[in-house]
């Protein structure tokens, strides 16, 4: 157990050094390290990827049902209060 401690502390302190010293003093002076353009470069790989596989799965699978839902959603003109006074629900100390 103390193994797994030691390296999650040792884990901890080269994060903090990553964040502190990579991100935060550059930071401060205004200098970027492009941190954020390779993030998006990432997130767009990502992104277009999961496109890629989505639309052939489509292919594969053109008519694969859409489930619907259990219940219909039916609108009424009855207020909440009405029906919560109507079953005893709702007090009158509101």
């Amino acid at each position: 157990m103390e193994g797994f401690w030691g390296g999650a502390v040792q884990l901890l302190h080269v994060w903090m050094f990553v964040v502190v010293f990579l991100i935060m003093l550059p930071a401060m002076f205004g200098l970027s390290l492009g941190v954020t353009g390779v993030y998006i470069r990432v997130l767009v790989h990502i992104l277009e990827w999961a496109t890629l596989r989505i639309q052939r799965g489509r292919q594969q699978q053109p008519s694969v049902p859409v489930p619907l839902p259990n219940g219909i959603i039916e609108r009424s003109d009855v207020t909440c209060r009405v029906v919560f006074e109507s079953q005893g629900l709702l007090s009158d100390q509101m």
